[in-house]
């Protein structure tokens, strides 16, 4: 089960280009009011069908990159306040790889991968069924996260290569434009591979005692995630519903 941060953002994208909470909640069973509830939980089914529906609305095969431009770290909510305040770069990354699915909401899994010349970067495979989804999942994720560095550290990302498991797709210039580096496509892997900022970069907002209370909120988030299984959330789902 994941929360509704990412479908909020994607159902505050659609209302910005004049789509409605019912064309883009269409078919996946909740509403605008549900996902405002801090106890909303969704399926991966659900969140591939809210998915599909951005795509099919728009007909933009490049909408992800758009509405992960849309993105900070402060709508991250609490995981992002816990990232903002931690000590060093890596703890901040640990965080957003430890909380990226369920307390974050993203349809996707991150590994980290570090490399003998300093550089580093992060694994990806897709946890939901729709394999079609998945470009879409990674340009929205990557495109949200490509500003963190700076608000962290204030240091923009240098990207040393991205590989792709899936074929080059016809925008794929804006991969260019937004990387700015090698870009291999039909890879075995997909990962994203940083030059800076190094893991051990300080954070300007480094803050040990708040980090400690965000750091408490965060895993009362994921023990409630953790209780509320499929069955539980879809049984409060019909409730709230009716």
């Amino acid at each position: 089960m994941l929360r509704p941060i990412k479908i909020r953002q994607y159902l505050a994208a659609m209302q910005a280009r004049g789509f409605t909470a019912e064309q883009v909640l269409a078919g996946a069973d909740m509403d605008e009011v549900q996902l405002t509830d801090p106890a909303c939980l969704i399926s991966l089914e659900q969140f591939d069908i809210v998915a599909s529906n951005v795509l099919a609305l728009t007909g933009d095969p490049a909408i992800g990159f758009d509405i992960g431009n849309r993105s900070n770290i402060t709508a991250l909510g609490i995981v992002g306040y816990a990232m903002a305040t931690s000590s060093t770069f890596r703890e901040a990354i640990d965080l957003w790889l430890q909380y990226a699915n369920a307390g974050l909401g993203l349809p996707i899994r991150m590994t980290l991968i570090e490399e003998p010349d300093g550089s580093w970067g992060v694994n990806i495979t897709q946890v939901s069924a729709k394999r079609s989804l998945f470009s879409f999942y990674f340009e929205d994720a990557m495109a949200s996260a490509m500003g963190n560095p700076i608000a962290l550290t204030g240091e923009p990302f240098r990207m040393k290569e991205i590989r792709l498991a899936y074929p080059a797709p016809s925008h794929h210039a804006r991969y260019d434009a937004l990387f700015n580096c090698p870009i291999h496509f039909n890879d075995s892997h997909t990962r994203a591979i940083a030059c800076t900022p190094v893991l051990d970069t300080p954070l300007r907002g480094n803050d040990d005692h708040l980090n400690e209370l965000c750091l408490m909120q965060c895993s009362q988030i994921m023990r409630q995630v953790g209780k509320h299984g499929p069955l539980a959330a879809r049984l409060r789902s019909l409730l709230l519903k009716n």
